[in-house]
């Protein structure tokens, strides 16, 4: 009997992946894409759209909440160190405070759950002490769990209705002094349902000491990889899905439904045909904060892959700052040895984008005056992530990836015309691949 319950889970879990999830038909889903610029970072052109900037897109959120505002983020310094607090810079991140300070004044319901897993403590402390007035505060220790990793997911959402997931931490350094990249989803209950499924999966573990392999069923989703959600985009017909890390929080999949982030990531990597184009603050091969170190190539073979199967012209754009680790150019210049008049026009050719600092402020200021993104743009598809693509962070470090591909061959050929979101993201990364501030590498 027990056999018999079990194929039929089975059988029902196949029949429930095949076909693709339907918006709720009260969505009416608008998307804009949202970006930190860093002060006094200008470029020559300009874009045929303008990205809404990461602190607006926030604020407009928080103001327009009714009820709830869930939000998950690495940790949180909006307010700036007392030494910085007199520059014009710091303004967003205050303008923030102040605005879910309002909110929770009106009934909005604020929970906030913030990475926990060192001993250094990362978050401003007077922010702190303000948030556990506003709401809930929860912290989430990956050490415990997992005995490494940490919580870099960064999202906020709205009502269960309207959400921001992207790059951007909540650190007034983000909003002005870090570039990055975000999506924020207005009116898109479906998805932003399903995102909070992951916000609500931190808080199940932050009250334990140990992973389970089933989650409780109000965890579980039904949109994933194999049953991605369908939905028009700027008159493109697309399917959606979140992937999540890491893999032990998701559970058996065949229960809890959810794709791994590294499976979504690869999935639009290896769909790639004619290009593909990957800007990241920092990659590597091999696990950073794993130990011993491991060798991990998953994402390093699907590079050469397509470069040297699918003759694809595979670009990278990361990130040269102060916080550059020594081994990091060894695996660039790896990938970027990979051209040769044999790959019939395939190959990689990587780059590395270096956001001045203009003034003594702007140097005076730690961990930031970076590229910080983490985004892939191809002709099939669009990922957008919170993760650095380093090993650890798809192995047991919380992360969320946002996978958009379009639904029809026919929507293909409109993903790379007019306004699409993938004809957007590619022209952001244009821009940035060729601009001044992309450099190539540097001689051994």
């Amino acid at each position: 009997m027990y056999l018999i319950k079990v194929l039929l889970c089975l059988l029902i879990g196949s029949i429930v992946i095949v076909a693709s999830t339907e918006i709720d038909q009260n969505d009416e889903c608008r998307h804009d894409i949202v970006e930190s610029m860093p002060d006094k970072l200008s470029f020559n052109g300009s874009l045929n759209f303008t990205p809404t900037l990461t602190h607006e897109a926030l604020i407009e959120i928080i103001n327009n909440a009714k009820q709830t505002l869930r939000i998950a983020s690495f940790y949180w310094t909006l307010t700036s160190e007392p030494q910085f607090a007199s520059h014009p810079s710091t303004e967003p991140g205050r303008k923030i405070m102040e605005a879910l300070d309002v909110a929770t004044k009106r009934g909005v319901n604020l929970q906030v759950i913030l990475d926990h897993s060192s001993r250094k403590e990362m978050s401003n402390q007077e922010d702190m002490d303000k948030l556990r007035k506003l709401g809930s505060l929860k912290f989430l220790n990956m050490t415990r769990l997992l005995k490494s990793g940490i919580l870099h997911s960064k999202f906020m959402i709205a009502d269960n209705e309207t959400f921001y997931m992207g790059s951007s931490n909540f650190d007034w350094r983000s909003y002005t002094q870090i570039k990055e990249i975000g999506i924020r989803f207005t009116n898109c209950k479906t998805l932003a349902q399903d995102l909070d499924k992951i916000f609500r999966t931190y808080e199940y573990f932050a009250d334990l000491n140990e992973v389970t392999d089933r989650l409780p069923e109000y965890l579980e989703t039904k949109i994933n990889a194999d049953n991605p959600l369908k939905m028009t985009l700027d008159n493109l017909g697309v399917k959606m899905f979140l992937g999540a890390a890491p893999p032990a929080f998701n559970g058996a999949k065949i229960w809890s439904g959810r794709t791994d982030d590294i499976d979504g990531l690869l999935r639009v990597l290896n769909n790639s045909r004619r290009r593909l184009d990957i800007s990241v603050m920092n990659y590597s091969p091999r696990t950073e904060f794993i130990w011993p170190k491991k060798f991990w190539p998953r994402i390093d073979d699907a590079l050469r892959r397509a470069a040297s199967e699918r003759a694809i012209n595979v670009r990278l754009l990361f990130s040269n700052w102060t916080q550059n680790k020594e081994e990091e150019l060894m695996w660039y210049r790896s990938l970027n040895a990979v051209q040769s008049k044999t790959l019939r026009g395939g190959g990689i050719h990587v780059k590395l984008f270096k956001v001045p600092a203009y003034d003594e402020f702007q140097e005076s200021i730690p961990y930031a005056r970076v590229k910080h993104d983490k985004y892939m743009v191809t002709d099939r598809g669009l990922y957008i992530g919170t993760s650095n693509w380093s090993p650890d962070y798809f192995i047991n470090t919380c992360g969320v990836g946002m996978v958009i591909e379009p639904d029809s061959s026919e929507h293909e050929v409109l993903a790379s015309e007019g306004n699409s979101i993938i004809k957007n993201m590619q022209d952001l990364f244009d821009r940035d691949f060729n601009s001044q501030y992309a450099q190539e590498l540097p001689a051994k």
